[in-house]
């Protein structure tokens, strides 16, 4: 989107960018930029907060109004608005497998299935309350995603789409199996942040021991497409920073 700014500008077009990633706008230099420092994916932060979201949206049109140049990086101010923790949170997902064996296979699918069986329950009442189901990317039923990315522990296994490769499903099966676990955990109660939830998710569950592990034996690999798929996609940018990875 960076680079677009700077075509649609030279058309007459005058544009504004709202920032995921900082070092991306500075080197990119897009003519005006507003660095927010939410989690990618939510460029208007939490979801929700429809006050906050107009807010930003106000911050970034701002700056069509501003004057220097060749590029503006504006710092988003939330002033201690977006993701405030909810210190009455009850994690009702507390207990979930973090000392799975990563060196089992089968322990690690079977820790996995354990949680997704747990979370199933919350899991479909947050589906019912907000009328959104998040996971379908991967084509997959929950047990076969389990299966799928556990199984990449090993050997890369066959894809079980005949149109994706093998790791363009573990892409999407990843993605599918944190929407899950996130859409379960947020239906427990409490109004929790987003912040708590990924660190929830990153912190306490079997699913993300694997995700950890398969990022950290296929990012420097042979294989071309895991390299990208595990390096690039498995796990997040700012988790891979805050767990030190």
């Amino acid at each position: 989107m960076s680079a677009l700014g700077h075509y649609l500008e030279e058309e007459g077009i005058a544009t504004t960018i709202i920032s995921l990633i900082r070092v991306h706008s500075e080197k990119v230099q897009a003519p005006r930029n507003l660095f927010v420092p939410f989690e990618l994916g939510r460029p208007l932060g939490a979801p929700g907060n429809p006050a906050l979201q107009k807010q930003v949206l106000k911050a970034a049109l701002d700056l069509l109004e501003r004057e220097g140049g060749p590029s503006i990086i504006e710092d988003y101010d939330d002033d201690g608005v977006y993701q405030a923790p909810a210190a009455d949170w009850v994690n009702l997902a507390a207990d979930m497998g973090v000392d799975v064996d990563l060196g089992d296979m089968d322990a690690a699918r079977a820790a996995m299935q354990a949680e997704v069986t747990a979370l199933k329950p919350l899991y479909d009442q947050a589906v019912a309350e907000t009328g959104r189901d998040p996971v379908g990317v991967s084509g997959l039923s929950m047990d076969q995603i389990v299966d799928h990315v556990s199984a990449f522990l090993g050997d890369p296994p066959d894809s079980p789409r005949d149109d994706l490769s093998s790791g363009m499903v573990l892409r999407y099966a990843a993605d599918d199996l944190k929407a899950y676990y996130l859409q379960a955990v947020a239906a427990g109660g409490g109004d929790p942040s987003s912040v708590q939830l990924t660190d929830w998710f990153w912190q306490q569950t079997a699913a993300a021991k694997v995700l950890i592990a398969l990022r950290a034996r296929w990012k420097d690999g042979e294989d071309k497409s895991l390299k990208v798929v595990c390096g690039n996609f498995m796990v997040p940018h700012m988790q891979v920073h805050g767990l030190g990875l």
